[in-house]
């Protein structure tokens, strides 16, 4: 026996070192843990295990998890403020102090707030651990504010592309009313005027406008033809009247005469222009 306690080799056997934990050790000491100590745990776990993490990072993961929303409460209630040290410690999260403020508080986006970071780092560790996330949470925060501003500059565009499209389509629905509007006031007031033609110069108007749908051309480009106007020479016109027996005379010279007085009574009332031998229908006039 003593031969062999002198050759075991106690090199690396540290004293002061804590005995090692079994299973039957941490199966006591999880039955005995408080259920928010196994729920941080979890949540930290969620967070990826982080070298630092803040209160607020810890209570708005949990909001997230349906069963730990309770952990959420209880993180963000006054009177658990005491305890939520041990709590993080227990889940081996140590506060780190900030020397640079007299309160001992970092200052992330404007609030002072503890930060968190694992036992086990070094205290020149801990505090790079914090500044880092310190940068990230300002990076996410202002990419954040960025995504909302373009959110929102998007949303306001399409608002104003529908507005734009709205006023545009009334515009269209009022301009459309206003010329149905004026067509039948223009077909009502032909009408009307049509019911002062005696009955030879309704049926010559009539004539015209068929011999224009058989006959019917371009004027030639001169002074005084409106443009996109079919016309008919008047010689069409007058044989398109004897076909269509404008005159139930006999006599030829009688008929010439009420075809005559036909076109003189359609031109006054500017139903017709007659014009170098031409004749065409002034609409609307």
């Amino acid at each position: 026996m003593a031969a062999y306690l002198a050759r075991f080799d106690l090199s690396d056997f540290n004293a002061k070192a804590p005995p090692k934990k079994t299973e039957a050790f941490y199966s006591i000491a999880n039955a005995n843990a408080a259920p928010e100590e196994v729920e941080l745990i979890e949540v930290i776990d969620g967070l990826g295990n982080p070298a630092a993490v803040t209160i607020k990072q810890v209570a708005d993961q949990a909001e997230t998890v349906p069963h730990l929303q309770d952990l959420a409460h209880w993180i963000t209630d006054r009177k658990s403020r005491r305890a939520i040290p041990h709590r993080m410690a227990q889940a081996r999260y140590l506060p780190v102090r900030n020397s640079g403020d007299k309160t001992g508080l970092w200052k992330i986006q404007g609030a002072r707030q503890v930060v968190y970071a694992r036992k086990e780092l070094s205290l020149h560790d801990q505090i790079k651990a914090v500044g880092d996330m310190t940068t990230q949470v300002e990076a996410d925060a202002k990419g954040r504010a960025q995504a909302e501003a373009d959110a929102k500059t998007e949303a306001k565009a399409k608002a104003d592309a529908k507005a734009q499209a709205q006023a545009q389509a009334d515009a269209e629905a009022q301009t459309r009313r206003r010329v149905e509007i004026e067509i039948k006031a223009r077909a009502r007031a032909e009408t009307e005027a049509k019911r002062q033609l005696s009955g030879v110069q309704r049926r010559a108007l009539d004539l015209l406008a068929r011999s224009i749908n058989e006959y019917g051309r371009s004027p030639p480009s001169a002074v005084g033809f409106p443009p996109n106007t079919r016309t008919v020479s008047l010689a069409e016109w007058q044989t398109m009247c004897e076909r269509g027996s404008l005159s139930s005379v006999p006599e030829k010279e009688q008929r010439d005469r009420d075809f005559r007085e036909a076109k003189d009574g359609l031109q006054t009332t500017n139903w017709i222009t007659c014009l170098d031998g031409l004749v065409w229908i002034v609409r609307g006039d």
